[in-house]
């Protein structure tokens, strides 16, 4: 299966969610392959990953959803940019001004 952008360990920036797909990676199963993807602020996918089963797919998003990450599934969906699930960056909320004093 031929991932839409490139493999989310080959990104250094991003030892976080590395850490995320390896401890989904350590749960022994049968493969299925299902392709999950990381989003942008833009919605466009910037690193993606193969995964063997639900059960690391289930792993994945709980860690994900630890960093702040929200899931999204909707296979009719073109958005998804042939992933199973896609995992949109958190929202930065803008710093508050300090009060004029």
């Amino acid at each position: 299966m031929k991932l839409p952008a490139p493999e989310i360990l080959a990104t250094p920036a991003w030892a976080d969610v590395a850490g995320a797909l390896r401890k989904a990676r350590s749960i022994d199963c049968e493969e299925s392959d299902f392709a999950i993807g990381v989003c942008d602020a833009d919605g466009r996918v910037i690193g993606a990953a193969l995964l063997r089963c639900y059960r690391q797919v289930s792993r994945f998003t709980r860690e994900m959803q630890k960093l702040g990450y929200a899931a999204h599934i909707d296979p009719s969906c073109e958005a998804m940019q042939g992933c199973d699930v896609l995992y949109a960056a958190p929202r930065r909320t803008p710093a508050r001004r300090r009060a004029a004093s």
